[in-house]
């Protein structure tokens, strides 16, 4: 459940963020994720041993771990904390950024022909978003009376993202270079130093250090 808060944007950026993680239902699939939420898991030390320990990348545990069924393991309650707390127009303008940027690299990694056909089918980007998270929540059956009441304002997330994302790739058409990182700082990370940004394409999120050796 958010941490965060039980604001109507807390929710919908809750949804936005973490129902690909939200646990299976009994009987369903028990195999790793392909993909852990990344401001909310942590590894056993012979774990980070194997891995680079002082920045641990979400993507990079399941691959470790393989296929062992009980590698990976949900803890009941266990929290979802951001790092900080966002109004209606910081989630709309962070997700238009975040999804400007995505559209932007991966489009300049793509040849011509691909990056013009991202453009005539950036609308079904936003219908591919809702239908997934539709499918993902009402499967899984977590928390559908928040989803319902907030599915409009997940879905203007959801938009700006997909606006964004057809931004950049009209940006990669005439300036293919990757893009920069955004000039914008983090806002409201407290005790915690910011870990340094990732060039990695596949993912948005920073490489944040790991915890106390003790923790």
């Amino acid at each position: 459940l958010p941490a965060m808060g039980s604001r109507p944007i807390d929710w919908a950026i809750f949804f936005c963020e973490y129902a690909p993680f939200f646990p299976e239902r009994r009987g369903q699939s028990t195999n790793p994720p392909p993909r852990l939420a990344g401001n909310n898991f942590a590894v056993r030390r012979d774990m980070a041993a194997r891995l680079d320990a002082s920045t641990i990348h979400e993507g990079e545990v399941p691959g470790a771990v393989g296929n062992d069924p009980g590698a990976v393991r949900s803890v009941p309650g266990a929290p979802v904390g951001h790092v900080r707390r966002y109004s209606p127009a910081e989630a709309v303008r962070d997700r238009l950024r975040f999804g400007r940027d995505y559209g932007h690299r991966s489009a300049s990694t793509r040849p011509p022909w691909a990056r013009f056909a991202g453009l005539c089918i950036g609308p079904a980007v936003l219908l591919a978003q809702v239908a997934r998270l539709l499918v993902t929540v009402f499967r899984r059956g977590r928390c559908l009376g928040e989803f319902r009441d907030v599915f409009p304002m997940t879905v203007a997330l959801l938009t700006a993202w997909s606006v964004g994302e057809w931004i950049g790739c009209a940006l990669a058409v005439t300036h293919p270079a990757p893009c920069p990182p955004s000039s914008a700082p983090p806002r409201g990370r407290e005790g915690r130093p910011p870990g340094p940004h990732t060039v990695r394409a596949a993912s948005l999120r920073s490489r944040y250090t790991a915890g106390r050796s003790d923790a």
